[in-house]
């Protein structure tokens, strides 16, 4: 890979010429401009032109005779002479003097002119024109994007990092390349394996040691057995642990080898004594022990209780990214598929569930163990196996029209509750087998519950795992919102079987092609299996404010190479997933369902068994819509955009024109007055501003339109964006957001999302009540049943319409705490006595407590902030004997709304140490749910005890310190800058996540100190006038809380 950065001063600039043909591209301020090819540019030499420099220019030098060697003759016999004429002793001290002279003053021209330009060097982006001499890798066009511009930001710090203070790290944790901050054994060496090898089939054989009869030891030891193929010449064999102990190690011919380490501390290697041959076929033996992780990552151990207080274990799996590593030495890399066969010994009381069926189950050592034997496992990457080892698992089976089986694994006192998720598991199958028409390839698919489980769900080929409250539906316990995330999630999870299993990505670069294919089809497919799939690009619409507002930050390319473990895991984010479903919805809208289907279909059948990557699907739609989706898509720079509208004068015909990067477009409209609603279907992932006077008449024209749903959705989510970059005013968006209220056309979702950073800047301000009744008075409605369709003239998905008013109604009832805490407190309170204290300890609070399920979180959490004792300790009496996830969750946020300070610090405690009150799958929403109501207590105790924490709890370390450390002000930024300047191994170790925390702080404190003035004016300036109209009216007063 070649860097190309051409350093231009910028004043000097008509000094400086650089010519390249044909064009140069520069690029300022996100704009691509194209200089003209100028007419003293010098001849281009190619690569070949520089390895023959000598006489690349020979021909461009004319002589009268036109015979060089001839010349040389003629001269050849006067040479000796003249040399032995004019090479005398004095002659020869007057050259070398005079060129010792002449060396140095150009010495010192050179540092002269070198000093000069470093003290006034601005970088100029000439990535365009050093891609024209050198080429470009196609496997790392992100990190060449982000060593420039990492290059570029370390000029421009260069000022502070010379302070040497603390202040110098704020500077290094914005760089975008990660290889500037990292440090460490494992940094600037890659991780990645050599690829002389190439595995085809794995044999592996665990013994797994699970609690029984109070012996609470749990161990893992094996045997493996890896069969490659030999794909160049070579004597190594390289593969990757992590936490394993390997005891033997033995080649194809049973000869004893030496386990060495790579350069990489994950990487392992062993030399055999000859050359192996490519296209042989060889193998090697490893016996090892594994080292089971007290977190959530390669195989770990679940600690839980049952109604009768019986304690139970499991064993389970998480191997997304690399921590296949963990269970069993491997090639743990994507790139890397094979078959699998797995042998596995466990205590009898306990059963064994893997990605293939089980074909048999023996006992063995006298009955102290038993074997179960799976089918092969075919072709499949390391991090999609999974093991789950379990002795309080029921089974409930049912199976699709094409007979393949469908399995829930659950816990036996909450294997009823599966219905639904079963149900809607077999509906999503189906529709996958219809719409990819590639029949899922495994004989079974199994949904298994996993009481601690870090991620939400992960898509294990044949083996689904999620966490419990994904599958536990019930009204007793779970609301309509806890039913739409189960259906959606299991959608996700359903569709990676495709995208990810049969088609798995080339490398982690290439992740968003199957998260983002798994977020867009959980909506999509939800509603097209049960109805209001036309109306998705809305409904994707409604909720993108908030990935837009992320990025508006700096932020990873969707395709981007990541340089370590820890940096991978912190990068399954929205950037992934959300905004790559975006861009594909974008695709959809371009070509339509027909073309993006059949492309879909044409991808996934070409690649089946392989890899994944963007050019590839970007080929298959080029087939089919050329010239449509043309040959500009697969490059990832300067893509054309795809622009969808109408005119007002014609406002039924739909109009698409796609643009030319770098160039304007120009639309012809019939008349004068005529306006242009652009991205009027919500495809397009882009903001459109109507700038001045022009937001208002499109504002007004939408509303008298009562067929363009989708343009009056776009309008709105768009004038968030506009109006936190300060392009539209409070004055205007404010009243637009009025407009479309009074019209009963306001959209919730985006009002919600934007409003909700908007309180952020402006919640402890003067106004802070007043902002918050504004935004009730917006939302208060929705609730309403006349307002429940919204807006829309095409049936929307009912699923989805219930979870939004869920999630508004939830949103209403905190706001209203908030403006009203005494009235609220005193009618929570109220239910706390009367539904909460009736509640036994030794009665499950599902079924006891006599609330809605919905009303339980802030019943509780009321009660608490009361400080009545009482209410405290019933509330922990019942924490403590709760057996429900779902009430759990409800009963620790209750718990902590404490407002006691020790109260507080015996919370963090629990909750940021290891034991087995807490759920570890639960930890750190707990912990977000005490910061949230106690931030500045909660973030001292954690900046005090970050070591052990991040420690104790690595994989979620990503979650504690965003959560704690993200900050509102200035002094919050500064006290983490400090932080960073005593802590070096914290910085070096985790500089991934500082650089977004620094960047997303001090994101937030730039906007708000731009926006949050002017909002704070535009509500005083309302209230005031407000007050005028009710000193008229005395009946106003009440209404507006105060008179003149």
């Amino acid at each position: 890979m070649a860097f190309c950065y051409a350093k231009l001063n910028k004043v000097n600039l008509e000094v400086w010429h650089l010519h390249f043909h044909p064009s140069v591209s520069f690029l300022f301020g996100g704009r691509l401009l194209t200089m003209p090819p100028s007419s003293h540019s010098r001849r281009r030499r190619s690569i070949v032109d520089d390895d023959q420099s000598s006489n690349s220019y020979a021909d461009e030098a004319p002589t009268k005779s036109g015979d060089v060697e001839s010349v040389k003759r003629d001269n050849s016999d006067d040479s000796y002479q003249n040399l032995r004429k004019h090479f005398t002793a004095r002659n020869l001290f007057l050259y070398l003097g005079l060129t010792f002279v002449i060396m140095m003053f150009l010495i010192g021209g050179f540092i002269t002119l070198a000093m000069y330009l470093s003290q006034n060097i601005e970088y100029v982006d000439l990535t365009e024109a050093c891609e024209d001499i050198f080429g470009k890798s196609d496997n790392h066009l992100a990190a060449e994007k982000h060593a420039t511009e990492a290059y570029e930001e370390l000029n421009a710090t260069k000022a502070i990092l010379d302070t040497k203070g603390p202040y110098d790290i704020p500077a290094l944790l914005t760089f975008n390349h990660p290889d500037l901050v990292l440090s460490g054994d494992d940094v600037g060496v890659d991780q990645y394996l050599p690829t002389n090898i190439y595995p085809y089939h794995y044999s592996v054989k665990l013994r797994i040691h699970m609690p029984v009869n109070d012996n609470d030891k749990f161990k893992v030891s094996g045997q493996v057995r890896i069969e490659f193929n030999v794909t160049e010449t070579s004597k190594r064999i390289y593969f990757n642990i992590r936490n394993i102990n390997i005891l033997k190690a033995n080649d194809w011919k049973f000869r004893k080898l030496t386990v060495e380490k790579g350069a990489h501390s994950e990487v392992r290697y062993v030399e055999v004594p000859e050359v192996m041959k490519v296209g042989t076929k060889y193998f090697i033996d490893l016996n090892f022990t594994s080292h089971a992780d007290s977190g959530m990552e390669g195989i770990y151990l679940s600690r839980y209780l049952d109604s009768s207080g019986r304690v139970h274990y499991t064993a389970s799996t998480q191997f997304e990214s690399m921590n296949a590593r963990r269970l069993f030495p491997c090639l743990d890399e994507p790139y890397y598929r094979s078959s699998f066969t797995f042998v596995v010994e466990h205590p009898p009381s306990y059963d064994a569930y893997s990605n293939m069926p089980n074909m048999s189950r023996t006992l063995v050592e006298g009955g102290q163990f038993a074997q179960t034997t799976f089918a092969p496992l075919p072709n499949s990457p390391t991090y999609i196996l999974a093991l789950l080892i379990t002795d309080d698992y029921a089974v409930r089976s049912t199976k699709t029209k094409d007979g393949t089986e469908i399995r829930m694994l659950a816990r036996n006192e909450f294997i009823d509750d599966t219905k639904i998720a079963l149900e809607s598991a077999v509906d999503a199958l189906e529709w996958f087998n219809k719409n990819f028409q590639i029949k899922y390839s495994l004989p079974k698919l199994d949904i298994a519950g996993i009481y601690s489980f870090e991620a939400g769900a992960m898509e294990n080929y044949g083996l689904t795992t999620y966490r419990e409250t994904c599958l536990f539906l019930n009204t007793k316990y779970s609301t309509s919102e806890n039913e739409v995330s189960s259906r959606t999630v299991i959608i996700h999870e359903f569709l990676h079987q495709w995208f990810g299993n049969l088609v798995t990505p080339l490398d982690w670069s290439q992740t968003f092609m199957s998260e983002g294919f798994a977020r867009f089809f959980e909506k999509y497919a939800l509603s097209a299996i049960t109805g209001g799939k036309e109306a998705y690009s809305m409904e994707l619409a409604k909720n993108i404010v908030p990935i837009m507002l992320i990025d508006a930050k700096p932020v990873h390319p969707n395709d981007y190479v990541f340089d370590s473990a820890l940096e991978l895991r912190h990068n399954f984010d929205g950037i992934t997933y959300n905004r790559a479903a975006a861009v594909f919805n974008m695709i959809r809208g371009i070509v339509g369902d027909d073309i993006f289907f059949a492309a879909l279909r044409s991808y996934l059948s070409a690649n089946k068994n392989g890899h994944a990557h963007w050019r590839k699907l970007a080929h298959a739609l080029q087939k089919l819509s050329n010239p449509i989706m043309d040959r500009r898509w697969s490059l990832g720079t300067a893509w054309p955009i795809p622009i969808w509208y109408r005119v007002s004068s014609d406002p039924d015909k739909l109009k698409f024109v796609m643009t030319e990067p770098g160039k304007d477009l120009i639309i012809t409209v019939a008349h004068e007055d005529d306006l242009i609603f652009v991205n009027s279907e919500n495809h397009g992932f882009y903001i459109v501003n109507y700038e001045g006077q022009l937001f208002d008449k499109v504002r007004d024209a939408l509303i008298r339109f009562d067929f363009l749903d989708d343009a009056v959705t776009r309008f709105q989510v768009d004038a968030c964006p506009l109006f936190l970059t300060g392009a539209v005013s409070p004055l205007r968006y404010y009243e637009s957001l009025n407009v479309f209220y009074k019209a009963k056309k306001l959209v919730a979702p985006p009002a919600k999302h934007c409003q909700e950073t908007i309180n952020d800047f402006v919640k402890d301000s003067d106004i802070g009540t007043l902002f918050r009744e504004h935004l009730l008075e917006l939302l208060r409605d929705k609730n309403e049943p006349e307002m429940h369709d919204r807006i829309s003239s095409v049936a929307t998905n009912f699923y989805l319409d219930m979870a939004e008013q869920f999630e508004i109604e939830q949103f209403v009832s905190e706001l209203s705490c908030k403006n009203n805490p005494w009235t609220c407190t005193a009618e929570e309170s109220h239910k706390f006595e009367n539904h909460v204290l009736s509640c036994q300890p030794n009665d499950q609070t599902a079924n006891c407590v006599r609330l809605k399920p919905a009303e339980r979180a802030l019943a509780y959490c009321q009660g608490i902030k009361t400080q009545n004792k009482k209410y405290y300790d019933h509330l922990v009496k019942l924490f403590i004997s709760s057996r429900n996830p779902f009430e759990d969750t409800k009963l620790m946020e209750g718990l902590t709304c404490a407002q006691d300070s020790t109260i507080i610090s015996k919370l963090f405690t629990l909750i940021t140490t290891q034991n087995d009150h807490i759920n570890k799958a639960d930890r750190l929403r707990h912990f977000y749910s005490l910061y949230g109501s106690n931030p500045k207590l909660v973030r001292q105790l954690f900046i005090r005890n970050v070591n052990q924490i991040l420690n104790d709890f690595p994989s979620s370390a990503n979650g504690f310190l965003k959560t704690a450390l993200i900050s509102k002000t200035e002094t919050d930024y500064l006290e983490v800058v400090q932080l960073l300047h005593d802590n070096h191994a914290l910085r070096n170790r985790f500089a991934h996540v500082f650089r977004d925390i620094l960047n997303d702080s001090r994101y937030f404190i730039e906007i708000k100190q731009k926006i949050a003035p002017k909002v704070i004016q535009y509500f005083k300036e309302v209230h005031e006038a407000k007050v005028i109209a009710a000193a008229s009216n005395p009946e106003l007063c009440e209404t507006f809380g105060s008179c003149i």
